[in-house]
């Protein structure tokens, strides 16, 4: 390739906008003081992945020599694996027979193959710009306060939601026969 070789940049407007909301998974902390904040896009959260094994030792995920164990999209790179919604950080990241940049296996002895694995990562070529974000933040100690007693008083009413329909649910399951 030539070294004075400059590659295209296109930018286009679709004839139809696609509006898509992101949800945001988590929160961000911020250190007092200056802070850099990065918005980025492209992240596929928590694809459900397909662990596989072609031999005793390891079991794999987007290896290209299982094809089972594949993403959707070609991957820049892993952010994080889990195993039953908690983060699993026994993975090794690799990139031998990616499909994309990174791969990831683990000794089968510390997989579970009962357990419901998912994965978020950022993808090749399907980002787009952010149009418009907000960013939220407390100025001092009395609204940071402020914020975390309603945080704190909107999961109390989360929580005791799901604690009636918990009870529901097993007062059906009773009166079905149900045994729980």
């Amino acid at each position: 390739m030539p070294t004075d070789y400059q590659p295209y940049l296109l930018s286009y407007q679709l004839a139809e906008p696609i509006e898509e909301e992101v949800v945001v998974e988590g929160s961000v902390s911020l250190h007092e003081g200056g802070n850099h904040v990065e918005v980025g896009g492209g992240v596929v959260v928590r694809e459900k992945a397909n662990p596989d094994t072609p031999n005793t030792e390891y079991v794999y995920l987007n290896r290209t020599t299982v094809d089972s164990t594949l993403f959707k999209n070609k991957i820049d790179k892993i952010l994080q694996i889990y195993r039953n919604g908690e983060i699993d950080d026994k993975w090794v990241f690799d990139t031998a027979n990616s499909f994309g940049e990174e791969s990831a296996y683990i000794p089968i002895e510390l997989f579970d193959p009962t357990a419901t694995y998912e994965v978020t990562y950022i993808a090749q070529s399907i980002s787009t710009n952010p149009m418009d974000v907000n960013i939220q933040y407390e100025t001092s100690a009395q609204s940071v306060q402020n914020a975390l007693v309603t945080d704190m008083a909107d999961v109390k009413t989360e929580q005791s939601i799901l604690d009636r329909q918990i009870y529901n649910l097993l007062l059906v399951a009773k009166a079905n026969g149900w045994e729980v």
